[in-house]
């Protein structure tokens, strides 16, 4: 019993529990038993109906049809429509809309949970993910802002550590983003995403060897999001490793791409069109090195004269260590992990999670009460 949560499932169960107990003590004739039950039943069906949508707006958006990804956000309108979503499940499709449909709309329901929910985690969780909004509205910033307002209340997460140090990074705000870093040490396990942050910082520090010895350990367990094959390709550019780079670009997009990215799949097809022609590879590799930063942050690298370039292009690339990203060995795990997987699957909530989300998880009360309820339009 310590696990018990009052749910507003579980309360709905006991009250029909007990309104159904109670019957058997009261002399009542067999209709009136009949339209009380009936009517308990109704009641729970209204209170909880919105989780009925929320649910299945989650198992539209993770089908292996893709056809059925735009139900989702129909359910999920009608969960917002139809009021007392829990405030859990609101912050997560409001997430859910602000990485992959309507940031706007996404952006409403959060400030609805941070203006009205009592809880103190309900509301910093709801921030972390508010962040992400004004990171795609361009407002970084106040993105900044919002998640330094969350550190300050002592709240903490992995995922504020995650939000907080890519924006701070992103801002060249290096000093900020360590300590945040090093705030969210014990996480550091949990999360592919903190990992990439530390060799994100290594590569605009020009730590190249730290950063190599991190993707090397980091790539052979196989981050489902882009952003850290576009780092390590930039390791293996520093060190001349032009064929390798490609590999890895390739790799990124395979993976799972959604609108809170901070680097874009048409940057990333670009580089591997140019780093792929035998004419212009060489000088094409050597000014994304010259431009770690804008680089690492998915914008486009500085442009250099003439002049600077054949200097640079003479003194040729830096040697690689000796231990270094086995790129042939990671394209055949993933080409492997292609082969398996089915191909109709687009969208993955847990790749999402991995990095933005709070642990929203459907229980197994959640998943129940689905099977019992029929389709709805």
């Amino acid at each position: 019993m310590k696990n018990f949560k009052f749910t507003k499932g579980n309360i709905t169960f006991i009250v029909i529990i007990a309104v159904s107990i109670a019957l058997n003590y009261i002399a009542l004739d067999p209709l009136t038993n009949v339209i009380i039950m009936l009517s308990t039943l109704l009641i729970a069906y209204i209170v909880n109906r919105s989780t009925i949508f929320f649910i299945r707006g989650n198992l539209a958006l993770s089908s292996k049809k893709e056809k059925k990804h735009a139900n989702a956000w129909k359910h999920y309108r009608k969960a917002f429509a139809i009021g007392h979503l829990s405030e859990k499940y609101m912050t997560t499709a409001a997430s859910f809309f602000i990485q992959l449909d309507d940031v706007a709309f996404g952006m409403q329901q959060l400030d609805a949970v941070i203006e009205n929910t009592q809880d103190n985690e309900t509301r910093q969780v709801a921030k972390i993910q508010k962040s992400m909004a004004l990171q795609r509205q361009g407002k970084l910033e106040e993105a900044i802002e919002t998640l330094t307002e969350v550190r300050e209340s002592k709240y903490k997460s992995l995922y504020l550590s995650v939000n907080l140090s890519s924006y701070l990074i992103f801002a060249e705000r290096y000093d900020e983003a360590r300590s945040v870093l090093e705030e969210g040490a014990e996480y550091i396990n949990q999360s592919a995403g903190l990992f990439d942050n530390q060799g994100w910082l290594d590569i605009v520090a020009g730590k190249w060897k730290d950063a190599s010895k991190l993707y090397t350990d980091m790539l052979d367990r196989g981050p489902r999001f882009p952003d850290p094959y576009l780092h390590a390709a930039q390791v293996k550019l520093h060190y001349g490793k032009i064929e390798e780079a490609v590999t890895l670009l390739n790799i990124s997009l395979t993976k799972k791409w959604n609108e809170t990215s901070l680097i874009k799949k048409e940057m990333i097809e670009d580089f591997i069109k140019n780093l792929s022609d035998d004419t212009k590879k060489v000088v094409y590799a050597h000014c994304i090195d010259q431009s770690p930063i804008e680089v690492a942050r998915g914008e486009d690298f500085k442009v250099l004269s003439d002049i600077e370039m054949k200097k640079i292009v003479d003194a040729g690339f830096a040697k690689e260590p000796k231990t270094s990203i086995d790129t042939d060995a990671l394209a055949h795990k993933v080409a492997t992990r292609l082969d398996d997987a089915d191909e109709d699957i687009d969208v993955d909530l847990d790749s999402i999670k991995d990095t933005t989300l709070p642990q929203t998880d459907l229980t197994e009360e959640d998943q129940k009460w689905l099977l019992n309820h029929p389709e709805e339009d």
